[in-house]
């Protein structure tokens, strides 16, 4: 692999990983569930076992303090104003 290749194959990763996505990387989302959790979106990745995509996203835990947290798509809505 010559030099900066595994960038580039890790970008077109993350490009083929959010087409047709209903979320973005920089969005803010809401959990769907009772007590939902909101955060900004990070990154896509991919669940190995599954073949799923997994939503993954920056959210203030009770301590206060950031934590990233991954979730399937589908337990999402964007959290932004229509």
């Amino acid at each position: 692999m010559g030099r900066g290749e595994g960038s580039h194959t890790a970008a077109r990763r993350q490009k083929e990983l959010t087409k047709g996505r209903k979320v973005k990387v920089g969005q803010k989302v809401r959990q769907v569930m009772p007590d939902p959790v909101e955060g900004t979106v990070t990154r896509f990745v991919m669940d190995e076992k599954t073949g799923d995509i997994i939503v993954m996203f920056a959210a203030p835990g009770s301590d206060g303090q950031m934590h990233e947290r991954a979730l399937k798509e589908d337990h999402l809505q964007s959290a932004e104003a229509e």
